[in-house]
C-alpha cells in the first residue's frame, strides 16, 4: 500500500515538474529542487489549472479543468513529499536572513491561503448545484 501511495505522489510530482517545464521554461523546471521566491506561484498556478472551477459565462478560469478539492490536496501533498524528501521538513517556506529560501514552499502562507480560497469556492459550487 505504501509503494502505491509514493508511485502516486512521485507520479504527481512528474506532473507538476511538466507543468514548470511547460509553461515556465526548462531552466525552472530543472531548478524546482532548489526553489527560489517564485516557486509559490508555479504551485498555486498549477493547482489552479488543474481544480479551480471554469465560469466560462464569465470568461474566467476558462482552461481550469474542475477535478476536485481533493485533488488539489494530493497535489500538495505531492509537492510537500518531495520538498521533506530533500530535507527541507515540514517548516513554513521563509526567506532567511542571508536572503536564502528555507522551509518547505507547499507550505507556504500564498499557497495555504490559495488552498483554503480553493476550498470556499469548491463548496460554494457544489451548494449551488
Amino acid at each position: 500500500m505504501m509503494n502505491i501511495l509514493l508511485t502516486y505522489l512521485y507520479s504527481l510530482w512528474k506532473r507538476f515538474v511538466e507543468y514548470v517545464s511547460n509553461n515556465v521554461g526548462n531552466d525552472a523546471a530543472n531548478a524546482l529542487d532548489t526553489p527560489a521566491k517564485t516557486i509559490t506561484d508555479y504551485i498555486t498556478a498549477w493547482i489552479y489549472i488543474e481544480c479551480d472551477i471554469p465560469e466560462p459565462q464569465m470568461g474566467i478560469r476558462i482552461h481550469c479543468q474542475n477535478k476536485t478539492y481533493s485533488q488539489a490536496l494530493k497535489m500538495r501533498a505531492a509537492i510537500s513529499f518531495h520538498y521533506n524528501e530533500l530535507g527541507r521538513g515540514s517548516n513554513s517556506w521563509h526567506q532567511g536572513i542571508d536572503g536564502s529560501w528555507l522551509g518547505n514552499p507547499s507550505l507556504s502562507h500564498a499557497v495555504s491561503r490559495y488552498m483554503l480560497s480553493l476550498q470556499r469556492r469548491k463548496v460554494i459550487h457544489l451548494l449551488s448545484l
